[in-house]
């Protein structure tokens, strides 16, 4: 047996929502009732949608003493003017905090508190319009990548270390020139 199609159209969409008959529920309250799921059902929708957005987010590489970020543009791969866009998120600063505060390095554990005014801090202190850039010229083998107030420029092969950002800028050059087919790291000596 069908629930709906059979009878008062607004009735059997109660029924198959879950509500009590008729008799039950006084019909001044329905609509408000109904109202309610939906809020509740949209919320939840919303909150695994976001969920699911930033757990499947493409990351900026971080550099050795700095925070990982977010990328929100990408284009032109694989060509003279590749480009990534990246900004750092909240949870990217509790994970830079966390590790800076002494998490890493068998360090002990730095306090929720501590860690939560750091992240605050970081977020305050890079500003509404602080985007992480990056342009690759896939054919030649160089890069450019700027922040608020750096910029650097590099040309492959690199050396792969940490002190002069060569990693983080090995990491962008594969993920814009990921058909590049020159050398993009120097070989260990």
């Amino acid at each position: 047996m069908s629930l709906i199609g059979r009878g008062n159209r607004r009735a059997d969409l109660f029924r198959v929502v879950g509500f009590p008959s008729q008799t039950n529920v006084g019909s001044k309250w329905r609509p408000a009732i109904l109202n309610m799921r939906f809020r509740t059902l949209s919320l939840a929708a919303a909150l695994t949608t976001a969920a699911a957005s930033s757990a499947n987010a493409l990351e900026y590489p971080a550099t050795c003493r700095g925070a990982s970020a977010v990328v929100t543009d990408i284009s032109g791969l694989d060509t003279t003017t590749a480009r990534i866009t990246a900004r750092h998120t909240y949870p990217d600063a509790i994970a830079y905090c966390q590790y800076s505060l002494g998490s890493g390095g068998g360090k002990q554990r730095p306090s929720a508190a501590a860690v939560a005014s750091c992240a605050t801090k970081f977020m305050r202190d890079l500003g509404p319009g602080d985007a992480l850039r990056a342009e690759a010229n896939c054919q030649v083998g160089t890069l450019s990548t700027s922040g608020g107030k750096w910029s650097n420029a590099y040309k492959l092969p690199l050396q792969p270390m940490c002190g002069d950002d060569n990693n983080q800028a090995i990491s962008l050059f594969r993920i814009l020139c990921p058909s590049y087919e020159g050398q993009v790291e120097k070989d260990s000596e």
